[in-house]
């Protein structure tokens, strides 16, 4: 009888002064109850302590490996060189203020088997002791076979801030076979979305997907969200940004869609709209914290664009949520729409 063996799972952390975390996060890949772990930090030219801390821990434990930057590269590139230098049979990321549940690998490991990607949950940290499980709407384990994939992509544009299973990819086991065949890789020129983009690519080529309700993975936010998320919309040409990203979820869509033989229920043009109104969301609330004003014109590049107005005949309202985010981007101007979203969801 042939003996199965362990794999070997590489935990990638791109870490760009993270002197408060980082000693929490590297130990809680090493400690894990399951053994072939590699941990590869990525030390994006930090100007903190977070390289001495990462030289000291490499005097303290096995199988940590970094890489240092000598200039910022951001995260995806970071990812990337990770994705590089893993060895690993299996690959899933970690943020450097995030960590694991030490038996969360070994949870995961046991359905690995036949696999190519897993998606878990998570539980979210706040700056209080306050912990969220977060399972995207997602309540049982479940084969993500190409109808179940489908559907789920269908809620996802219908609500992307609610059904939010594949925008993150720290929940995540990849196959590095798979991987390195399709030769995928994070899009170093996005600053937002760029885990989107991967995940989706990711999946437009995996076959055997699996979810699991193990919520191994604690993600710290703020009181306003992730740290990175708030940021989404603020970049130069983010609209241009959004547009690339999107393409991801589209193409697997489309390619579902023939597969399952189906009718899509739910445009690219309200997931778009959707997905503009979550952007405005975090500028005003970043105009509403530090009341940088000027901010004002991220929002309205983003409401008056050319492709927002036309995409805008196709938002619907969606039951639960207020109509006048549908009167707001499809007929008052700007200048009121930007207003308005001040004061949404704060």
């Amino acid at each position: 009888m042939k003996k199965i063996t362990a794999p070997l799972i590489t935990v990638i952390i791109p870490a760009f002064n993270a002197q408060a975390s980082i000693e929490r996060a590297v130990k809680s890949a090493l400690d894990q109850t399951y053994g072939p772990v590699e941990l590869i930090v990525v030390n994006d030219c930090s100007s903190d302590n977070t390289p001495l801390l990462l030289q000291n821990l490499k005097k303290e434990v096995r199988n940590l490996r970094v890489i240092s930057n000598k200039f910022n590269k951001g995260a995806a590139a970071a990812r990337n060189q990770g994705i590089d230098a893993a060895k690993g049979e299996w690959i899933t990321f970690l943020d450097a203020d995030d960590y694991f549940d030490l038996k969360y690998i070994e949870a995961v490991r046991k359905h690995l088997q036949k696999k190519e990607f897993i998606c878990t949950s998570y539980v979210e940290t706040g700056t209080s002791s306050e912990k969220k499980q977060k399972n995207h709407q997602l309540f049982a384990n479940i084969d993500l076979h190409d109808e179940a994939l489908l559907n789920y992509l269908e809620l996802y544009y219908l609500k992307p801030y609610q059904n939010t299973a594949f925008v993150h990819c720290w929940n995540k086991f990849f196959l590095k076979n798979l991987i390195d065949e399709k030769n995928l890789r994070f899009n170093e020129s996005l600053s937002q979305l760029e885990d989107v983009d991967f995940v989706f690519r990711f999946l437009y080529h995996a076959e055997q997907r699996q979810y699991l309700n193990i919520p191994g993975v604690f993600h710290r936010v703020d009181k306003l969200g992730s740290s990175l998320s708030n940021y989404s919309g603020l970049e130069e040409n983010s609209f241009q940004k959004l547009v690339v990203a999107l393409n991801a979820p589209k193409n697997l869509k489309t390619k579902l869609l023939v597969r399952c033989r189906e009718m899509e229920l739910v445009p690219f043009e309200h997931f778009f709209c959707s997905m503009v109104i979550l952007f405005c969301i975090r500028i005003s609330r970043q105009i509403w914290q530090t009341r940088n004003f000027a901010l004002f014109r991220k929002l309205w590049h983003l409401l008056s664009h050319p492709q927002t107005k036309k995409f805008a005949r196709d938002f619907r309202y969606v039951e639960g949520e207020s109509k006048v985010f549908n009167l707001t981007l499809r007929y008052l101007p700007a200048t009121i729409s930007s207003i308005f979203l001040l004061f949404v969801r704060r």
